[in-house]
């Protein structure tokens, strides 16, 4: 395979109370389910994929898809990503063959009443980042239960964000939340390491290009990703220059700020 091979998606297969492995399932238990998986996430066409390699970890069975960003980003497209935004929706796929396959799997959860057997879909998180998928944590159980139904359409705009860094993310997610003047609540917006490094500390203005999902029936955002920082002036006067004039804008309509201040603290 040309290109740098990496993670497409892993499928994990668990079980409370039970550890999992080849030996403690029929190997054609197990190889009709490792097909109907391969159905699912690859959906009958390969596209460049490697068929998925069988690995056992704690107690549980994992199914790791490699290939391309090029090949992963074409499997997302093709209807993957739809078919695990759809089940996280409590909808069934609208692809004929993956919701085959989702039934396949299912039955063989509901096999065994005993031991709570799920089965997850687990996407790296930068093919989220990067725009290829919403979802990146999906999982069934015996008790899932999915209808017929469609999603939203997917509509993606850009724009400009202008706010204050109130909070700043972590190693697994290491986006930051925004507050924005008249919204009620923090948007999220996320990035990557790379595009964090070097950025305006907490509580100060920023100035963003964003990416994000509209919905058209309602006009909400959500899924706010950062496409870059727009650049600000770094002199400290001029920084607490727009400091005061967005705090005298914001308090603009107080008559006495000390004074409301200090009746605040005194009551």
């Amino acid at each position: 395979m040309n290109g740098k091979r990496d993670t497409l998606l892993t499928v994990r297969l668990a079980a409370e109370g039970e550890n999992l492995s080849a030996e403690a399932l029929p190997m054609a238990l197990l190889g009709a389910l490792g097909d109907g998986i391969e159905t699912f996430v690859l959906g009958g066409a390969r596209l460049g994929a490697e068929a998925p390699v069988f690995r056992v970890e704690q107690g549980s069975i994992l199914l790791h898809f490699f290939s391309t960003t090029a090949i992963a980003a074409s499997i997302f497209a093709s209807g993957l990503g739809a078919a695990l935004e759809a089940i996280d929706a409590g909808l069934l796929p609208g692809d004929p063959k993956r919701a085959a396959a989702l039934s396949s799997m299912r039955r063989f959860l509901q096999e065994d009443k005993a031991n709570a057997r799920t089965i997850a879909f687990e996407v790296p998180e930068r093919f989220r980042v990067e725009g290829l998928v919403k979802v990146v944590n999906v999982t069934i159980s015996q008790n899932t239960t999915l209808r017929q139904g469609s999603l939203m359409p997917r509509v993606f705009e850009e724009g400009t964000l202008r706010g204050k860094i109130e909070k700043m993310g972590n190693e697994g997610d290491p986006g930051f939340d925004v507050r924005v003047a008249g919204e009620p609540k923090l948007i999220h917006v996320r990035a990557t390491k790379e595009q964090l490094t070097g950025n305006p500390n907490l509580f100060l203005p920023i100035v963003a290009r964003v990416r994000y999902r509209l919905n058209p029936a309602t006009g909400d955002r959500s899924e706010t990703t950062l496409v870059r920082f727009i650049d600000r002036p770094t002199d400290p006067k001029v920084v607490l220059r727009e400091i005061v004039e967005a705090g005298t804008k914001a308090w603009a309509d107080i008559p006495d700020p000390v004074a409301w201040l200090r009746d605040l603290r005194e009551a």
